[in-house]
């Protein structure tokens, strides 16, 4: 009997697609003049998604994109040219990831941890229900008290160096160019996961999911601790940010988190890619694809993520902070390109 609903519940939603669709694309026009997503659309998007592994997507970002800018080449890349960075974008687009040539400094890496271990952060609840310590405090590496800690957006923020790597132009460059449109920050975030407990936490993503807040988007990821097998590598499945790429029976389940015999059952041991790095490995990825860290067995790991979307039409997520002291580098993009910053306030 329990089948037998679900494939009910199945045809109903294929049969609803078509009003959807509909909806889904007169709420993006409504969104294009007014600027303001309807809830609707949200589940709309997710719910088009799960039955046409992408295509919608793809429409939105029609409607939604944003006229490119020109940026400079120079950066976290070094100074690639023209061909350099399609060769690049290429790669991530074949793959789903990116895996920079070149590391961030060791000076970097060294400021943005004592930062990290120098401001208040919130402990992250987790499967069980709660954080075992109070809601803010500094985190002890020595002694942590949850499996993720993290910070807030316009804390984060407040660090140049952050500043200056997020409007770092080679990465503007190459995400413009994958995304078909000027990126817009919208995401940006920083935590730490701790081997607090060594079974997987849903709560700090380490279950398998693919995102689903924006049309279309990249994140970046900054490894500013050694990551090896035991401290929590990144993960993902190879191809399966491409349309069609999660097979319909795992998109089917809708927004969840999918388990290790699920993946199993659909992917070879091949497609899983465990990101491993020292310090200043900087990933870009496209996390439609199936992806989730790894438990912590030993030590921490420190990550500092930003996200660039072509549209902010999708979910409600908070709207960030212009910092109070802005770096040289980060003024002047703001002032070059004011749409990247569209999700400030």
């Amino acid at each position: 009997m329990t089948e037998v609903r679900q494939v009910l519940r199945l045809l109903l939603r294929i049969l609803l697609l078509p009003l959807r669709l509909v909806r889904l694309v007169l709420l993006a026009h409504r969104y294009r003049r007014m600027t303001v997503t309807d809830p609707v659309a949200y589940y709309d998007m997710l719910e088009a998604f799960s039955l046409t592994g992408g295509v919608t997507n793809d429409l939105l970002c029609r409607l939604l994109n944003h006229p490119r800018q020109v940026f400079s080449h120079t950066g976290l890349l070094g100074a690639p040219n023209s061909a350099d960075i399609e060769v690049l974008i290429t790669e991530l687009q074949h793959k789903g990831y990116l895996v920079f040539p070149s590391l961030l400094d060791e000076k970097t890496c060294d400021e943005l941890t004592r930062f990290a271990l120098s401001i208040s952060g919130v402990a992250n609840a987790m499967d069980e229900g709660e954080a075992h310590q109070p809601p803010s405090g500094i985190y002890r590496r020595e002694k942590p008290t949850s499996t993720k800690f993290h910070y807030d957006a316009s804390r984060i923020l407040e660090n140049h160096n952050v500043q200056k790597l997020l409007v770092d132009n080679s990465l503007l460059s190459l995400i413009q160019g994958y995304l078909g449109s000027l990126p817009i920050v919208d995401i940006v975030t920083m935590w730490w996961t701790s081997a607090f407990k060594s079974s997987p936490d849903c709560e700090a993503a380490q279950s398998w999911h693919f995102d689903m807040d924006r049309p279309k988007w990249l994140k970046v990821f900054f490894y500013l601790t050694d990551v090896g097998p035991e401290n929590g590598p990144h993960s993902f499945i190879e191809g399966t940010h491409r349309r069609f790429g999660i097979p319909f029976a795992l998109r089917s389940k809708g927004y969840v988190r999918l388990t290790d015999e699920e993946i199993s059952n659909h992917f070879t041991k091949e497609r899983i890619v465990q990101m491993t790095g020292k310090r200043g490995t900087v990933i870009v990825e496209d996390t439609r694809g199936l992806h989730k860290g790894m438990p912590v067995i030993t030590g921490d790991r420190l990550i500092l993520q930003f996200e660039y979307c072509v549209s902010l039409y999708g979910g409600k997520l908070p709207l960030l902070r212009f910092p109070v002291s802005e770096g040289d580098s980060f003024r002047r993009q703001r002032a070059e390109t004011p749409d990247v910053f569209e999700a400030f306030e």
